[in-house]
């Protein structure tokens, strides 16, 4: 009887274990955090527009962070430059930037972000 009483202890054991690292992915999963950063209007905005973004919730360490344009509208006769940042992250937060040169007309930019944690 003991025998198979001290496998079951082991594998209960075994099983709490399983269970622990699993919570520990889910809660890693959740721990993330997403949103749109920029500006859009007319007449045209003056740039270099920047944003500082605060997380809802702060990350356990620096997160990591994906960005993409989202929306860029400009005038049809000139060259289009934008340039897109995003810099100073932290555990609490973001900067974005964004911004454009020579003649340009830029009436609008905006960037699509997420934060995930490690």
């Amino acid at each position: 009887m003991k025998p198979k009483l001290a496998v079951l202890n082991a594998k209960t054991k075994e099983i709490e274990r399983d269970l622990a690292v699993q919570r520990n992915q889910i809660k890693t999963l959740q721990n993330r955090e997403s949103g749109v950063v920029g500006i859009h209007t007319n007449p045209r905005p003056s740039w270099p527009y920047t944003q500082s973004v605060t997380f809802q919730t702060p990350f356990e360490s620096k997160p990591t962070v994906t960005y993409g344009l989202y929306l860029l509208d400009t005038g049809y006769t000139r060259n289009t430059r934008v340039t897109t940042e995003v810099t100073d992250v932290t555990k609490t937060g973001l900067q974005v930037k964004l911004n454009t040169w020579a003649d340009t007309e830029l009436y609008g930019a905006r960037i699509s972000w997420m934060a995930c944690g490690q």
